[in-house]
């Protein structure tokens, strides 16, 4: 998980994921800064008289009101209380290393309250381990991460400034306190440090000439960066102790231009100026402090219920916006569906009025069929029939009943109807007789039926 949390990808989705605003506390202000790339956004700072938790509430509310809202806060952890040590141990497997670091935790700094520790692994190989520790009193970032929660904050990291290289190249940093000052030389992750106090003299440069030799390293770069108590008569002592001691070279075993003293070094007093080298180089760094405020369980013993119960809201609701997603898509495509319908609705007659005149056809030539195979001639006599009507005969309707021809209709009298029966018997060539016969006394027209009887006329229907 370590290994995780410290590769370059995870930190930059963090830092997408989790945009934050980075604090740092100086010279009796609390700056906040926006980033972005190691550039400033926006910046803001404010007062802070007080080391309590309503005084960094208070602080943190006046940067909200100045613009500075991020809730997501990265603290530069630079208070005098912030320890450095280096420790080596033996040939070990990585999971006893970690469990060696856990157990030496209360040790690790001989000090009466307890610290919060982070490390980093500066070198490893099959001889033992070499890591860098770092700590500063529990109680401090405690009372960050509380003030810091009072105003609706939250300390999402604590990086202590000294965990941060300032170059890809072998250098030096200073870091200015109020009555002492740290310098650290840095060579990839390997790091050595010494503690320079006001009335020693020398120890500086002979602490970088030993660290030049030792590495094989012609040249080098100073950097400075103040710590929270490091005013401005403080910094401009401790940029006078470093450029006197540097720039006796040759007096003091420096080789003659073997260190260069970065810009910061040249101002009086940089303050926030000299700040703008570390947030550049904020990427880089690994080793960061435990926070000791963990955030409330969003599932507690006491509000499991009145979580359960915001669950089940959240999924009424839920169900209710897809279910009204559903009804208006549903309602979408049935108007679609309609007015399609309404577009369509003259071929769809057009189509069905096409089906029944096919249907109707289809049986006609049935019809037709049936009556072909039950009698071939049945056109020539229906012809010879059309044929042997003479005038003033209408006939209305012809059927069969099985060998038997009925034909039904109207003469205009007896005679004309004797007439058509004689002719109907010569063309098929068979005696009709009479059937049924009545007689309109006013207009003097017969309705009559003929019956013409023998042989397989065609199908049992009756054509009017």
């Amino acid at each position: 998980m370590k290994k995780m949390t410290a590769h370059p990808l995870w930190q930059r989705w963090q830092a997408w994921r989790h945009p934050a605003m980075v604090c740092v506390l100086l010279a009796g202000k609390l700056w906040a800064a926006d980033l972005k790339e190691g550039r400033f956004l926006r910046t803001a700072s404010v007062p802070l008289e007080e080391m309590t938790e309503n005084a960094m509430a208070a602080a943190f509310r006046a940067l909200a009101e100045q613009g500075m809202k991020r809730k997501e806060i990265l603290l530069l952890v630079n208070f005098p209380d912030l320890r450095l040590e280096n420790r080596k141990y033996p040939a070990m497997t990585e999971e006893e290393m970690v469990e060696t670091m856990y157990w030496e935790e209360d040790r690790l700094f001989r000090t009466e309250e307890p610290m919060a520790p982070g490390w980093e692994v500066t070198s490893h190989s099959p001889l033992g381990w070499e890591v860098h520790v770092e700590a500063v009193k529990k109680e401090t970032l405690s009372l960050w991460e509380k003030g810091a929660a009072l105003a609706g904050c939250h300390v999402g990291k604590a990086l202590p400034v000294t965990a941060v290289p300032l170059s890809e190249e072998p250098h030096f940093i200073l870091y200015g306190r109020k009555r002492s000052a740290i310098l650290i030389f840095r060579k990839d992750r390997l790091l050595r440090s010494r503690i320079l106090r006001k009335e020693e003299k020398g120890k500086g440069a002979l602490f970088m000439e030993r660290c030049l030799a030792n590495f094989n390293i012609q040249k080098g770069t100073c950097f400075f960066i103040p710590l929270s108590d490091c005013g401005r008569e403080e910094e401009t002592f401790w940029k006078e102790r470093m450029k006197e001691e540097i720039e006796r070279e040759g007096e003091n075993g420096l080789l003659p231009g073997s260190l260069t003293m970065a810009e910061n070094f040249l101002s009086d007093y940089g303050g926030w100026a000299d700040m703008e080298i570390l947030f550049r180089r904020l990427s880089s760094g690994r080793l960061t402090l435990p926070l000791t405020e963990k955030r409330k369980s969003f599932i507690t013993e006491e509000n499991r219920t009145l979580r359960a119960a915001q669950g089940l809201c959240l999924v009424s609701l839920l169900f209710f916006l897809l279910a009204g997603g559903e009804f208006l898509s549903a309602e979408n495509r049935l108007s679609a569906l309609r007015r399609e319908e309404g577009r369509l609705k003259p071929q769809k007659e057009q189509l069905v009025e096409a089906r029944r005149t096919a249907v109707r056809e289809r049986e006609l030539e049935q019809l037709l069929g049936d009556l072909e195979k039950k009698d071939g001639r049945w056109e020539e006599k229906l012809v010879l029939l059309a044929e042997s009507v003479p005038p003033g005969i209408v006939i209305s309707s012809i059927r069969q009943e099985r060998d038997v021809i009925h034909i039904e209709g109207t003469a205009q009298s007896n005679e004309r109807l004797s007439l058509f029966r004689n002719s109907f018997s010569t063309s098929w060539g068979m005696a009709a007789r009479n059937g049924s016969r009545k007689a309109d006394p006013v207009t003097g027209l017969v309705d009559f039926t003929i019956s013409l009887k023998g042989g397989n006329h065609g199908p049992d229907e009756t054509h009017e």
